[in-house]
């Protein structure tokens, strides 16, 4: 039945899913999708950093499906604690419910600071012959100045153990695609620090500022290093800062570079 509910609406003559016309039985399957409504066969992965879930990425997600019309998938990922083969398995477990070929005409990635690296890894793991683009929102390609340097004057135990990891996902996401070749990589940085407010604490937001020093910076991740993969189709700078690039996100740029490979 399954089976028979993909080939009739999943054809090239019908354009549009909904939970209407798939049905709860189809859409057991497919559990955590929420349906856009213009674009509702094209799927979209959205990717959380560290120290955040798929929670933190609901905004990002509903202005994707409510602006945009497409579908969305929020990927929920123990990366903050999780080793790296426990949060790839974790990828394997959460993306095998979609079938590529059937499920959806074209797949994008749409991810959040570390995880723009994730998404970019994930590229090289596995086929997706229909993927189309990868938007990565204030993404350390080039590494974490805060995160580093932190590690060398913090006594936190944490700060050693985040650094370490980074520097091994930032490695393994520089590697130029081997596989999915055909994706189209897009960037954007943010250059609005955080003011004394936004942040925890005097201690962090001073932390922040001696760090970053006077270079452009979301008050977390350098534009020098969202932008510093050579492998972007296009970059955009927007005034934003680290954590506007998820709660308030710049969606009509990520919607044309998910159109067009361009922002």
């Amino acid at each position: 039945m399954e089976e028979k509910i993909t080939r009739i609406f999943l054809g090239e003559k019908c354009p549009l899913l909904n939970e209407k016309t798939l049905g709860s039985m189809f859409l057991h399957n497919l559990t955590g999708i929420e349906f856009g409504r213009r674009r509702s066969n094209e799927l979209v992965f959205v990717m959380h950093g560290w120290l955040a879930g798929a929670t933190h990425t609901e905004p990002l997600a509903r202005a994707i499906r409510e602006e945009l019309g497409y579908s969305t998938l929020r990927l929920d990922l123990s990366m903050t604690f999780g080793s790296m083969e426990g949060v790839m398995a974790e990828c394997h477990k959460q993306l095998s419910g979609v079938n590529f070929g059937k499920d959806f005409l074209k797949v994008h990635f749409v991810a959040h600071s570390m995880g723009g690296l994730l998404a970019k890894i994930v590229l090289n793991e596995w086929d997706f012959p229909n993927a189309r683009s990868l938007v990565s929102l204030g993404t350390p390609f080039s590494g974490s100045k805060v995160l580093k340097s932190a590690g060398k004057v913090s006594r936190l135990v944490a700060y050693t153990f985040f650094y370490q990891k980074s520097s091994e996902i930032i490695r393994h996401a520089r590697k130029p695609l081997k596989r999915n070749k055909q994706v189209r990589i897009g960037s954007i940085a943010g250059r609005k620090p955080y003011k004394i407010e936004e942040v925890f604490s005097r201690a962090n937001y001073e932390l922040r500022v001696k760090l970053l020093g006077r270079k452009p910076n979301d008050g977390t991740v350098l534009v020098d290093s969202a932008l510093g993969l050579g492998e972007l189709s296009d970059k955009k700078v927007v005034d934003l800062n680290h954590l506007e690039l998820v709660t308030d996100p710049p969606i009509k740029d990520i919607g044309r570079f998910l159109r067009t490979g361009k922002f």
